[in-house]
């Protein structure tokens, strides 16, 4: 699932401009830090965050347009901050 999510994200870079930080993280070897640090129980998933702060999140597998939808709604296309 992870692997269909990337092409997505990348895509909306490209097309936005938009400062994005996309992080790939192996959940195998990185299971503490997920649970403990990020309160992270199941991958795929995304974390939207606006000046330090997360404003909202989801996880599962989803489509270019979800994805957009769910960006254009902390961002605004002005940029992440």
């Amino acid at each position: 699932p992870c692997q269909q999510v990337r092409p997505i994200i990348n895509d909306y870079i490209e097309e936005t401009q938009n400062e994005v930080l996309a992080v790939d993280i192996n959940e195998d070897e990185n299971k503490n830090l997920l649970i403990e640090g990020f309160d992270i129980n199941s991958t795929p998933i995304v974390i939207f965050v606006d000046s330090g702060k997360e404003q909202e999140r989801f996880s599962s597998v989803f489509g270019e347009e979800e994805f957009k939808e769910r960006a254009s709604k902390v961002y605004s296309n002005d940029g992440v901050n």
